[in-house]
């Protein structure tokens, strides 16, 4: 009797369980790459989205408001002092 060690289909049983664990891998890394990639698109569409809103403020503030107010009224308000919140985002 050949033992299971010395049979011809104990080496093959090897290799399809290491192409399943490859296969495994694969489908963990392109998901998380996946993850990965559409965090960073979110994470650079909020950035953008801050620094554009950041822009309108001062346009307001500077271009429309003393249209609007008057230097009177802008006298009343003060000096821009940008957002003063810290939005965190995960």
């Amino acid at each position: 009797m050949v033992s299971r060690a010395q049979s011809p289909r104990h080496g093959a049983e090897k290799v399809e369980s290491a192409m399943g664990r490859r296969q495994v891998t694969y489908l963990y890394v392109t998901q998380l790459l996946t993850l990965l990639l559409t965090f960073m698109f979110f994470r650079l569409y909020h950035e953008a989205r801050k620094i554009v809103g950041a822009e309108m403020q001062v346009i307001t503030y500077q271009s429309w408001l003393p249209a609007i107010l008057g230097k009177q009224g802008m006298d009343m308000l003060g000096k821009y002092q940008g957002c003063v919140r810290q939005l965190v985002y995960l």
